[in-house]
Formats: structure tokens, sequence, C-alpha cells
């Protein structure tokens, strides 16, 4: 049984799985691409604003559903083939940008694990 539109004409609801298998490809998708940036940082053009741009992606995440991106994260570090780093960058931001405002960190703060630094 499908779901029924809101309104008369409208594209009808996706059912809860149907919208966690959406977030989790979305996860899935982003895990994927964090870690080819990574593999190999130095052939990246542009690299620092290719980072900022998957911090915005994963902001958009976040924002959607926090207990999805939570759940949805460890599930990925947990199955993850990607490698450490893809995973351990995804913890760190998604806990970064769930943490930083109930800890009165300013936005900024949120965003500094994205943010490369000199050598």
């Amino acid at each position: 049984m499908s779901a029924m539109p809101a309104r008369p004409g409208s594209p009808p609801s996706p059912s809860p799985q149907d919208e966690y298998e959406d977030l989790l490809s979305l996860w899935s998708d982003l895990e994927s691409a964090l870690s080819v940036l990574l593999a190999q940082p130095l052939r990246v053009q542009d690299f620092p604003l290719k980072l900022r741009q998957f911090d915005a992606w994963l902001q958009d995440l976040v924002e959607h559903d926090i207990d999805a991106a939570l759940y949805l994260m460890f599930q990925l570090a947990s199955t993850s083939t990607v490698g450490y780093s893809a995973s351990h960058a995804l913890v760190c931001g998604t806990l970064c940008h769930i943490m930083a405002p109930s800890c009165r960190f300013p936005p900024a703060s949120a965003t500094a694990w994205c943010t490369p630094r000199s050598p």
C-alpha cells in the first residue's frame, strides 16, 4: 500500500523505510567522497574549498535530523569499508556540529575541524 498524497496531485510522502534508505545512501556517499578527498589531498585542486563543501554537506545532513545523523554516522563507522580516516572525520565533524550549540561555542567552532592548518 502506498502513502496517500497530502493533497491531490502532490507526490506521496516517502515511507519511513524509504527515507531511512535515502539518508543512509547520502551518508554513505559523503563518507565515500570524503575518503577519496582525504586519500590524496595534495592532488585535490583547492583542497580547503573542497573540504568546506564537504562540511556544508555534513551540516545539511545533521540539520535534517540529529537523531538520524547520530544513528547513521555510528552505523557507518562500524561497518565502513572506506577506511579509518574518513569514518573518523565524519564522527568528529558530526559531533562538533551537534555539540557546539549546546556547549555555547561560537558557530565557527563547529567548522574548525575542516579548517586547514599551516605546517
